[in-house]
């Protein structure tokens, strides 16, 4: 049962957006439903079965959880907090049910590259679609990503947002450089990373981009100095820059010299051009530093940021900080950022182990996924979001397969 829960959690995970329900004020999507039986089914029958051997991992997540739980019990607001909690717990379904079976090199992984070249062609349809017109109930676009604001459409496909979608692309970007490594990238392969490529530029999130730089640094760091993986890095070094060279010219096509000087504009870190979103991201930084200074240990409680600073806030429609670890800290106290980064470090620190110990290039690859995601984590807050937990699955089910419990 496992086994096909988790091939068919591959095939729905990126759904975000299209197709959702809105259940009781709740967003329901396909992996909801896939992680639900998980736990109603495939879970009691591991633990019955004795499956599941919990390691060093495993006790961090559920210590992080129960940091998570325990903030409950000093939050400002109960309800909200115990509802954040819930979710947290539930979305980490996706991180035991991955890890149970599955190693990265496995079936899991071409499931993964299969979905996100159909979903990457889709982001291709809604970019050239919106750009000549088509209705964005046709394009399923949300208005402030079409071209009516930039002049040119922001990339999203069926995520909720372009800087979501980019976060997704690093999963079959980096697995396709796995294969690539391993001599299995057919042509096909190398269309579809040139695919997701230009994809990825066409979002425009910046702090994905930035995410992309450093990971890739990372891999030349740590894989560079092994002649037979230098090939491969070129390859995805030169696959990335025409990707991003297409982009361009994808956005010259529909919007002329204008559009280029709007995408550099947007693509900055700091964007003179367009203050309002770089400022309320700082100012919420200085709130949740300020509400992390009056409950340094516990925070204000899990998903109780948005009521600290606003009480008539909602937990379904609430601010954020845009910055995971600033928002930990608000919400969960020291106690909860020093987990996740423990929870982050433990899997960066086995997979270059692994990959030192055993030459093997998923590992290598998954640790880069986790860089870019873990970066990226500066410039959004998305801890109730499945793809984290996705590749914390991966990397258990990496580490079991070769040994590393």
């Amino acid at each position: 049962m496992t086994d096909l829960l988790a091939t068919i959690l591959a095939l729905v995970f990126p759904f975000e957006r299209i197709p959702s329900w809105e259940v009781y004020g709740l967003t329901v999507r396909l992996s909801s439903l896939v992680i639900l039986i998980f736990f109603l089914a495939g879970l009691p029958y591991l633990i019955i079965r004795k499956r599941i051997k919990l390691t060093i991992l495993d006790c961090l997540v559920l210590g992080y959880l129960l940091v998570v739980w325990l903030s409950v019990l000093t939050s400002l607001d109960k309800n909200q907090a115990t509802l954040a909690a819930l979710l947290v717990s539930f979305v980490s379904g996706a991180y035991w049910l991955v890890g149970s079976k599955f190693s990265a090199a496995s079936n899991f992984s071409k499931n993964i590259i299969g979905v996100a070249i159909v979903i990457c062609g889709f982001g291709l349809y809604q970019f050239f679609a919106d750009s000549f017109g088509v209705s964005t109930k046709w394009t399923g676009l949300l208005p402030r990503y079409s071209s009516a604001v930039l002049g040119f459409p922001r990339v999203q496909a069926v995520s909720l947002e372009p800087l979501y979608f980019a976060s997704y692309l690093f999963i079959p970007y980096f697995l396709l450089l796995a294969r690539a490594w391993q001599n299995r990238l057919k042509p096909i392969g190398l269309v579809a990373l040139h695919l997701v490529s230009v994809v990825f530029f066409l979002t425009l999130s910046r702090g994905a981009f930035f995410s992309l730089l450093v990971s890739l640094v990372f891999l030349v760091v740590f894989g560079g100095g092994r002649a037979e993986l230098r090939t491969g890095l070129r390859v995805l070094l030169a696959t990335t820059i025409s990707g991003a060279l297409i982009a361009l010219m994808s956005v010259f096509a529909v919007s002329g010299v204008s559009g280029l000087n709007r995408y550099w504009s947007q693509a900055r870190i700091v964007k003179p051009a367009v203050q309002v979103s770089t400022e309320e991201r700082l100012s919420r930084g200085k709130q949740a530093l300020g509400l992390f200074l009056e409950r340094p240990i516990t925070g204000v409680g899990i998903g109780n940021f948005a009521k600290a600073i606003n009480s008539e806030a909602s937990f379904t429609n609430r601010p954020i900080v845009n910055n995971q670890y600033l928002e930990t800290l608000a919400e969960t106290g020291v106690v909860g950022l020093v987990s996740l980064l423990m929870i982050i470090g433990l899997a960066l620190k086995a997979l270059l182990s692994l990959f030192k110990r055993s030459q093997s290039v998923y590992a290598l690859c998954l640790a880069a996924i986790l860089t870019a995601l873990v970066i990226q984590y500066n410039f959004f807050s998305t801890i109730y979001f499945i793809n984290f937990w996705i590749v914390l699955g991966l990397i258990r089910s990496e580490l079991r397969g070769n040994g590393r419990e």
